[in-house]
């Protein structure tokens, strides 16, 4: 794939969008469209209680023994 062709599948990469819209690479327009163009796949998400994960760490055992470091 030539680099022109990558760049053009990377138009509405989220790393790039605010480069390519300062950039005029994109329109305003063509982002709105973009994004209401994607499918909801909130259903796919899954919830994680950051807080629970950190305490199931300190129940392990293993923050005080250098040996399994």
């Amino acid at each position: 794939m030539g680099l022109s062709k990558s760049l053009e599948n990377k138009k509405f990469d989220s790393r790039l969008i605010e480069w390519n819209l300062k950039n005029n690479v994109i329109s305003k327009s063509e982002y709105d469209q973009y994004i209401s163009s994607l499918q909801d796949s909130s259903n796919n998400a899954e919830v994680v209680d950051i807080e629970a994960e950190d305490n199931d760490d300190d129940l392990s055992g293993s923050h005080g023994n250098p040996a399994l470091f």
